[in-house]
């Protein structure tokens, strides 16, 4: 019998500037130096299935791929030092378990952005979010919306012009977004808001627990 077997990741540094083809096939190539025994191969069929593309650029602690070998060889220690001693450079696996969740429950992502913005870059942060439709978490709780955006500010430090908003985005997004776009300036001119960065931080089911 297989064994359903899904391998987090985080991609940082190195690994931010690679398109999502490269990125795969990077990991696909480490892959197959693991020696990591897998079932069911098919010419032509890919042996991993990846979850959800990244947009070029965009930092995530929440990547995965899964797939299927013996059951007999299943242990998570073994694959986790396996793929680590073979992942090319700012890809790191973080954890190994079985699948629990098919990627079609996944409803929505969350992303973590970090701007430089005081009161008032904060304040067009939140105008922008709004006129893409987007509500405070506190307005409507609940279970997650599968067509509405969600955000909360994580912090708010005016003195030092540094922020840290969580954003929660729909499904029906997740083809190719990339949350840089909702602050980028129309025809190439200044930017509203400065992002420092932008992390993808989880995946999450209709019930806003996290997907597994």
């Amino acid at each position: 019998m297989g064994q359903q077997v899904r391998v987090w990741f985080a991609r940082t540094g190195a690994a931010l500037p690679l398109s999502q083809l490269n990125l795969r096939k990077s990991i696909r190539q480490a892959f197959f130096r693991s020696r990591l025994p897998v079932c069911n191969t098919v010419p032509g069929k890919s042996t991993l299935h990846f979850i959800a593309p990244l947009a070029v650029g965009v930092e995530s602690n929440t990547e995965c791929f899964d797939f299927e070998m013996p059951e007999a060889f299943f242990d998570p220690d073994a694959i986790f030092g396996a793929l680590n001693g073979v992942m090319p450079a700012g890809l790191q696996a973080f954890a190994v378990a079985p699948v629990r969740h098919s990627a079609t429950e996944i409803t929505a992502v969350r992303y973590l952005l970090r701007l430089r913005a005081g009161a008032k870059s904060c304040a067009t942060a939140e105008q922008l979010l709004r006129q893409m439709g987007a509500l405070p978490r506190e307005v409507t709780p609940g279970p997650l919306c599968s067509t509405t955006m969600y955000y909360q500010w994580i912090f708010q430090n005016i003195r030092s012009r540094m922020a840290c908003l969580d954003l929660t985005v729909p499904r029906s997004y997740l083809a190719g977004f990339d949350p840089r776009k909702l602050f980028a300036a129309p025809g190439g001119g200044k930017a509203p808001v400065n992002l420092l960065s932008v992390c993808r931080t989880q995946f999450l089911l209709p019930d806003g627990t996290v997907f597994e």
